[in-house]
């Protein structure tokens, strides 16, 4: 479970990437990378298999280098960060493609 200040930057990340403001990699081995002024963040997607669920990484590095992991599961019995988590993933993926028409 994310904690709530996690949560609020995990949001404005999403925010921030669908209005284009923010542009992430994709590396096809289900992970995204972000990096911005002041830090950078990598969103990881994975089985876990200890817990038999998914789950979804954020790793979190600010302007001294110091670096923070979050996790959120898919078999939390509140799904609100798995959610928040797969939108910002989905769309991270989605901000480096070049589409052949504008939508």
């Amino acid at each position: 479970m994310f904690p709530e200040k996690i949560r609020r930057f995990v949001s404005q990340l999403a925010q921030r990437t669908e209005s284009g403001e923010l542009v992430w990699r994709y590396d096809y081995y289900d992970a995204v990378f972000c990096t911005g002024p002041d830090f950078s963040a990598k969103l990881l997607y994975a089985m876990n298999a200890r817990d038999s669920c998914t789950q979804f990484t954020f790793f979190y590095r600010d302007a001294e280098d110091n670096d923070y992991e979050f996790i959120a599961q898919s078999d939390a019995r509140d799904p609100t960060d798995y959610q928040l988590a797969g939108q910002l993933f989905d769309t991270a993926r989605a901000s480096g493609l070049a589409l052949p028409y504008s939508y």
